[in-house]
């Protein structure tokens, strides 16, 4: 969508259903439409033609960043769901996990540049390529832990891609494991996908992070086929 589109829609949102100010800046209806563009805008980056259903795991994200009490409708939160917490997507590969935060990345850039609405944004990394950029930013782990900052990662909102995928920094820091405990600590939402069982999350980052999942994420698990098949 354009600016003025999207501008547009809010105007008149805000208008018809007196929306306050801190709320969601368009109507469902209109946010359903706001997803379609998006998602077939991604698909057509696409080599291959994809067939995008949208299945009730789609519907219970953009319920949750919708900001609807009743999220979980269709109840495929494992765990106890709230939009306290952020969501974990756990999937076999190909599923559409990474290609849905596309999407909802690209809306909430379209909701802050056109709506000041910032609560759909968030970072993104890919957790191969940060811990490579980890390794990458100095000779030695020491200085590592310096140069890269890795405190700019513990506060506002996140999306992991790929978690579990990682290798360890300098094979033998679980820099994935620490970033989760310190956002789980400062209550930072954290947005995630990976291929993995909790089980295996668990073994990888040692109990006390396991333990922790299930507090920091709404845990979604998303079956099927591969769209690159």
């Amino acid at each position: 969508m354009e600016d003025n589109q999207i501008s547009k829609l809010i105007d008149t949102a805000k208008k018809e259903y007196k929306l306050e100010f801190n709320s969601f800046p368009l109507s469902k209806e209109d946010y359903k439409q706001f997803f379609l563009f998006h998602a077939y805008r991604a698909m057509s980056k696409r080599p291959i033609q994809l067939k995008y259903e949208i299945n009730n795991i789609i519907k219970t994200v953009l319920l949750y960043f919708f900001n609807d009490t009743e999220f979980n409708k269709y109840g495929v939160v494992v765990n106890n769901a709230s939009l306290a917490k952020g969501i974990l997507l756990i999937g076999d590969n190909g599923v559409g996990k990474s290609m849905l935060f596309e999407i909802l990345s690209e809306m909430g850039k379209e909701l802050v540049r056109c709506a000041n609405y910032g609560a759909m944004s968030f970072r993104e990394i890919s957790a191969i390529n940060f811990v490579m950029e980890f390794m990458k930013s100095a000779k030695s782990h020491r200085e590592a832990t310096k140069a890269f900052e890795l405190s700019d990662y513990y506060q506002n909102a996140i999306f992991i891609d790929d978690l579990g995928r990682e290798e360890k920094a300098f094979s033998r820091h679980e820099l994935l494991g620490t970033l989760l405990f310190e956002r789980h600590r400062r209550q930072s939402k954290t947005y995630a996908t990976t291929n993995k069982t909790l089980e295996e999350l668990t073994q990888r980052y040692d109990e006390h992070i396991g333990d922790r999942i299930p507090e920091m994420f709404n845990i979604i698990y998303w079956r099927g086929d591969s769209y690159r098949d």
